[in-house]
């Protein structure tokens, strides 16, 4: 009977510290899988920062071609408003003039990643976003001399890019790439006003406007891009060739109000419709920073 009851009272003893030993193993359980988490695990291999990074870049723009060659004014010693147009026909020059770019780019490498510090390739997909603006200038012509002036408005762009890219790693953190991009593009190309005011011998006063009314000032293009990168550690700076072209499709519109000496005024009025694609290649050189290019990728044995 004794017994009996000493083996009741080590059940109830039990019962009652049964849920302290269950918390105190739970917790230890949960330390143990916390601590195991941060041992590396050598069977599995994880991505570095040359397999996969993500880069801000700033640069500057050079127009190529016709496109950066200087305007020369086709029709000296006249007031010719319909000639205005032949930049935008991708005639005489286009006199566009360093611009600037910003760039988001990314790089993602197939097959199995890499880590360490020895020697290795990549190949893998180069993607990103790319805006740029860039002045255009006609200031080399001497509007006064023609009894005008003239002011244009600059060519933006900003779209996707994507394509196939190729780095050779001499060791961890350093790349040199290569890649092939398409480049689907929203392009804004500008403009052009001019006014013109003159008497000439006989007291006939002309005073007229011009302007280019674009009816695709806003449209969108398909190009093509092709460049380098280099890159060590958070650096990376790049030199790229863009092959845009760019639609101009609209009407000059001429205004004139001419004043006789008499005093008597005719307001003539003229338009000019055209239509075209010009070649707007441009070069970028650009530096920026890559993301997260260090440890959040590695194994702890890669840590420097």
């Amino acid at each position: 009977m004794v017994g009996k009851q000493t083996y009741c009272r080590n059940i109830k003893q039990y019962l009652l510290f049964a849920p302290l030993f269950t918390c105190c193993f739970a917790l230890s359980a949960q330390n143990t899988t916390k601590l195991s988490s941060l041992i590396p695990d050598s069977n599995k291999s994880m991505v570095s920062g040359d397999d996969i990074f993500n880069v801000i870049k700033v640069g500057v723009i050079i127009p190529q071609g016709l496109f950066g060659a200087k305007v020369g004014y086709p029709d000296a010693g006249s007031a010719n408003f319909s000639a205005l147009q032949l930049p935008f026909k991708g005639q005489t020059g286009m006199g566009a003039t360093y611009g600037a770019t910003l760039q988001y780019e990314g790089f993602s490498a197939f097959g199995k990643p890499h880590s360490g510090p020895s020697f290795t390739t990549h190949f893998g997909l180069e993607y990103g976003f790319d805006f740029g603006f860039i002045p255009v200038s006609w200031s080399n012509v001497q509007w006064a001399n023609y009894n005008l002036s003239v002011t244009t408005t600059s060519y933006y762009y900003a779209g996707f890019k994507v394509g196939p890219a190729f780095y050779i790693n001499p060791t961890k953190d350093m790349g040199i790439g290569i890649y092939a991009l398409a480049d689907p593009y929203v392009n804004a190309p500008g403009g052009e006003n001019a006014s013109y005011n003159y008497t000439d011998a006989s007291g006939t006063t002309t005073v007229g406007s011009y302007v280019i009314k674009d009816s695709n000032s806003v449209h969108f293009s398909i190009n093509a891009s092709a460049g380098m990168n280099f890159y060590y550690k958070a650096i990376i700076i790049g030199v790229e060739y863009n092959w845009i072209h760019t639609r101009y499709n609209g009407t000059v519109i001429e205004n004139l109000a001419e004043t006789q000496s008499n005093g008597s005024v005719s307001t003539p009025k003229y338009n000019y419709s055209f239509g075209n694609v010009i070649q707007t290649n441009i070069i970028k050189f650009t530096l920026g920073v890559r993301l997260g290019y260090g440890c959040k990728y590695r194994n702890f044995e890669d840590v420097e």
